[in-house]
Order: C-alpha cells, then sequence, then structure tokens
C-alpha cells in the first residue's frame, strides 16, 4: 500500500513539474495567433510570415472563375503546403494570381494571409470562428435569429 501511494506522489509530482517546467502552462494559442497575426505586415515574404507564424498545414491558389456577367478571382481547393515545392512554384511563376495561407490557431483565432504572384503579403482576412458561431456572427454579417 506504501508503495502505491508513493507512486501515485511522484507521478503527480512528475505531471505538476512538467506542466509548470515544460511550458504547458503558458501555451496560449488564442495569444500566440494574436501575436502573429499583429507582426505579420504587407510586403513582407511568405518565408518571413512562416517564421513568424510557423508552416501552414495548407495552401490554397488564387484561381479565376469565369461567372455570368465576368470572371472573378477566388482561393481554389485547399492542398498540402510543402515549402520546398512552394518555393520551386513561387519563383517558376506557378501562382499568377497569388496564393493564401489558411492560419487556425485556436477556436477563436483564425485567419488568412494572402500573397500576390511574387510572395509579398497583400492582405488579410479573419475567418469565421466557432467563437464568433457561439457569439451570434454569423458569416457575412447575417444577423442571428431568434
Amino acid at each position: 500500500m506504501k508503495a502505491l501511494f508513493a507512486l501515485i506522489l511522484v507521478g503527480g509530482i512528475a505531471l505538476v513539474g512538467v506542466y509548470f517546467f515544460g511550458g504547458t502552462a503558458s501555451f496560449d494559442p488564442d495569444q500566440q495567433g494574436r501575436d502573429a497575426r499583429g507582426k505579420i505586415k504587407p510586403g513582407m515574404t511568405w518565408q518571413q510570415v512562416i517564421k513568424i507564424a510557423g508552416v501552414p498545414k495548407r495552401m490554397q491558389t488564387i484561381i479565376r472563375i469565369a461567372k455570368s456577367g465576368g470572371e472573378t478571382l477566388q482561393p481554389g481547393p485547399a492542398v498540402p503546403f510543402d515549402a520546398k515545392q512552394h518555393e520551386r512554384d513561387v519563383k517558376a511563376g506557378a501562382f499568377p494570381h497569388g496564393f493564401v495561407l489558411p492560419y487556425n490557431f485556436s477556436t477563436s483565432v483564425s485567419f488568412n494571409v494572402h500573397f500576390d504572384s511574387t510572395g509579398k503579403v497583400e492582405s488579410f482576412s479573419d475567418n469565421t470562428t466557432m467563437a464568433d458561431l457561439l457569439d451570434g456572427k454569423l458569416p457575412g454579417g447575417l444577423p442571428k435569429s431568434r
């Protein structure tokens, strides 16, 4: 019985140590996302953005879509992001209309970074998050029906 108690005590102390000294106590993905978005500026290269915000899981190429009344540009389907391949593609001019790197840090912080054809930041757009939906903020600014 004493051995079991000692084992539980040592395990508990180890968990507390990992929590506080392993960086878990200070991990805040919301703040990490807000900090990253605040540091990214128009004109930065996609490599600089990745150093600030991390490597995204996917990317989207901006494509031209023919619609009645003309053509429009919009993000294409998301594809896995490979930094080495992406660098080759940017140098080869594979993104004539630009591309988007989406970042999802948490259920509260999610944004897209829009790049031109040379790989420089043009703009940002915030994504609708689960927190927005729970607060009654619907995509497109539609009011919540009651």
